[in-house]
């Protein structure tokens, strides 16, 4: 019994060996390694399954289905900007961080420049002169009226009265006793100066008299002395100045 001639045929994956009437299969390539055997007389190579065996004239080999890696290719250049994407959602704000120390004082600014004057307030100031002589009469009564303010309004006023008295008495013997004073008021009595003349000395006397005048209603503020018949007063003066509201 004579064996046809085996023919090997080799394809993508499967080698398929046709042996008289039947076909035999192996698996080709075996873990990637694909095995075959040479036939160095003649230059053949046929390829058998990792299982199958190489006669005595053929050489066995083996290659892997896939090569080495090759070294890697040159670098491509940059490919084109991408669009500017859109921007995210604002973050949640952070805590509040710790207040830092005090800063130093400023230097002291430039003195601003001086105000306009301000207007001039209401006069408060009620002033009377009486000449004189005039004969005072008589210690004991009504005392005479020797400076007159007349009509002053309610309110308070500092009030000072000035008059210049003598005694005209040609006899040693009388002494004179004057006495100026400044009206009653709501703030009590008046205040009042006594001095005393000797006679004939032909020497002036000053009598002042200064005190506080309140005024309830509008009044006339007299100043009145009191003296004998040989008395007389002159060059007397009386202002007020009014103070408070």
């Amino acid at each position: 019994m004579g064996f046809a001639r085996a023919k090997v045929l080799t394809g993508a994956g499967v080698a398929v060996v046709v042996l008289g009437g039947g076909i035999a299969y192996a698996a080709i390539p075996s873990n990637g390694v694909i095995n075959g055997c040479y036939t160095k007389s003649t230059g053949d190579l046929r390829v058998i399954d990792s299982a199958g065996a190489c006669k005595s004239a053929e050489t066995p080999i083996a290659w892997n289905q896939v090569g080495p890696a090759g070294s890697p290719g040159a670098a491509g250049s940059p490919g084109p900007t991408g669009a500017t994407g859109q921007a995210g959602p604002s973050g949640a704000p952070g805590p509040s961080g710790v207040a830092g120390p005090t800063g130093p004082a400023g230097p002291t600014g430039a003195p601003g420049p001086t105000g306009p004057t301000g207007p001039r307030g209401p006069s408060d100031v009620i002033s009377a002169l009486t000449a004189g002589p005039q004969v005072l009469c008589c210690n004991g009564d009504e005392p005479d009226g020797v400076a007159t303010l007349f009509q002053v309004p309610a309110g308070s006023y500092l009030v000072t009265g000035k008059t210049v008295v003598e005694n005209t008495s040609q006899d040693i013997r009388e002494d004179a006793e004057v006495t100026c004073a400044l009206p009653n008021s709501d703030a009590g009595p008046g205040d009042s100066t006594t001095i005393y003349l000797v006679p004939n000395n032909n020497d002036d006397e000053v009598v002042v008299v200064h005190g506080v005048v309140s005024l309830h209603d509008t009044t006339d503020v007299v100043m009145r002395c009191a003296g004998v018949p040989w008395t007389s007063a002159s060059q007397t003066s009386l202002t007020a100045i009014r103070f408070g509201n």
